[in-house]
């Protein structure tokens, strides 16, 4: 009896199991589709589309099919060197998914916002950014430099034409005459100021406070028009959000990217030749009460005797400009090192940047280094280090609207009659710089190879991010970190070929500026 009740008991079991195999396969829902590329509409094959945990990859023909338990889930298709679609399925059980580059904008895009990343197709405020893809076409040394004409809404204007200079730039216009009107930066979710770097000893001059990014290590740049609502009035002139490599697979790589080129001087003004110089002058003095005789004794060098005093200062046909601009040449080298494990992960990051400026004598110099990593100190809790280091070296010239320092404006209110060097009796050219002469003008050749202008500068920034995950959709986190950064200015001005003397000429000045 015992016996006949166990086989009972072990029938109905198997017939259970049985059972709900069976209504587990009536359950499955068969998902296809095919994979294409947006641009050209071909099939791309190897796609990995996931849905629940469950995966499969496309064949040759951009066909795949997968089993699913139900149509309400999310499909995420990836494909490396392509934007990460991530579609609902809302019941459907065929799809055709086209996917798109990186280098092209995608409604896919992750932007990082004040609540965190959020797809482009979420954004529901007025908002510009680009990605890593749209920089690497643009030659430019400085972050700042490539916001103009890449995001919307932002007005740039650039201090000066040295290298190595801070740009003005706001969202949205003036919006205070007397207050400030940059935006709010946040770099790597630490408040980043901009506005302490507006003071320099060096007329036309002020250090940039985006040398602490480097180029290449910057994944994305958000744009917000305004950041009320999340940052208060830190964020009323919008907001910028500037987004590092961050390494986030296991994965281990070397990257090594080195650059050159070339800046080429601007465009040459048209100014007056020896003859049109002397025609004009000439005009000018015969319209006043001096004789003929008192001309020629006052201005010998308008005969262009060579027996008369000063002939072979007075007598040249010099183009100035020619004698402060050059051909500068750029050089910059970016090492990545990426590594780590499931417990850490890292990234570290360095860069070299040498870029001679079209102003004779003029360079800028700056060495960037950062680490980066992740630590998971349990499967919830995390903890960010982030550190970042910028030295720069600025040789420089005045930019300010100074006629006797400023080698451009000098360039453009020198006679052309003078020439940049002495001449010896006998009309052999010195190696002696020429001083002003009779027309009071600076010589530009002599600011350019006298005038010694220098800005050093040191930043530092670390911080440490602990982050703790309760679920999927809650997540707690902290950010603690300091900023510092120090200037200094240094210039000398000699009194031999400018045309102002006062005590400060001849004298060394210092100005140090420091934050933190």
């Amino acid at each position: 009896m015992v016996r006949n009740i166990s086989k009972s008991i072990l029938f109905f079991i198997a017939l259970v199991n049985l059972c709900s195999l069976s209504l587990s396969a009536q359950n499955l829902y068969k998902v296809s589709g095919v994979v294409k590329e947006a641009t050209s509409n071909k099939p791309l094959q190897s796609v990995l589309v996931s849905i629940a945990g469950v995966s499969s990859s496309t064949d040759e023909n951009g066909v795949f099919e997968i089993n699913i338990n139900a149509l309400n889930e999310i499909m995420v298709v990836q494909l490396p060197d392509f934007t990460t679609r991530i579609i609902e399925l809302n019941g459907r059980t065929t799809l055709t998914i086209y996917m798109v580059r990186k280098e092209f904008k995608s409604i896919d895009d992750v932007i990082v916002t004040p609540l965190g990343n959020v797809a482009a197709r979420d954004i529901i405020q007025p908002s510009s950014y680009i990605t890593a893809s749209d920089m690497s076409h643009k030659a430019n040394s400085s972050l700042d430099r490539i916001f103009q004409g890449s995001l919307n809404g932002t007005q740039l204007i650039n201090g000066s034409g040295m290298p190595g200079s801070k740009s003005f730039f706001n969202i949205r216009g003036l919006s205070s005459l007397y207050g400030r009107n940059e935006p709010l930066v946040i770099i790597d979710d630490m408040i980043h100021p901009i506005h302490y770097a507006n003071y320099s000893a060096i007329n036309g001059f002020t250090h940039n406070p985006f040398d602490i990014v480097d180029v290449d290590d910057v994944i994305s740049v958000s744009v917000f028009s305004d950041g009320n609502a999340h940052l208060g009035s830190n964020g009323s002139n919008g907001v910028v959000y500037v987004n590092l490599e961050q390494k986030g697979e296991t994965s281990s790589r070397i990257i090594f990217n080195a650059y050159s080129g070339i800046a080429f001087s601007p465009k040459r003004q048209k100014l007056l030749d020896a003859d049109g110089f002397k025609k004009l002058f000439g005009e000018q003095v015969n319209q006043t009460e001096l004789s003929q005789d008192e001309i020629n004794l006052r201005y010998p060098y308008l005969n262009a005797e060579e027996k008369s005093e000063d002939y072979y200062r007075y007598n040249n046909n010099t183009d100035w400009q020619n004698e402060i601009y050059r051909i500068g040449v750029l050089q910059k080298y970016h090492l990545f090192l990426k590594g780590g494990d499931d417990i850490a992960t890292y990234n570290i990051s360095t860069g070299y940047l040498n870029h001679e400026g079209v102003l004779k004598n003029t360079s800028y110099n700056r060495f960037n280094l950062r680490v980066n990593g992740r630590i998971n100190i349990t499967d919830k809790f995390s903890v960010m280090p982030n550190t970042k280091l910028s030295l720069s070296n600025s040789s420089l010239m005045e930019q300010g609207y100074d006629i006797a320092s400023n080698p451009i404006l000098a360039a453009q209110f020198k006679s052309p009659l003078m020439s940049p060097m002495k001449f010896d009796a006998q009309g052999s050219e010195l190696e002696t710089i020429d001083d002003i002469g009779v027309f009071n003008a600076s010589n530009p050749a002599a600011i350019v190879k006298n005038v010694d202008a220098e800005n050093k500068n040191y930043h530092f920034i670390t911080s440490v991010k602990a982050l703790y995950v309760f679920t999927n959709n809650l997540s707690i986190s902290t950010l603690v970190g300091i900023n510092f950064n120090n200037s200094r200015d240094n210039i000398f001005i000699p009194n031999v070929g400018l045309s102002r003397i006062d005590s400060a000429y001849n004298s060394s000045k210092v100005m140090v500026n420091e934050y933190r």
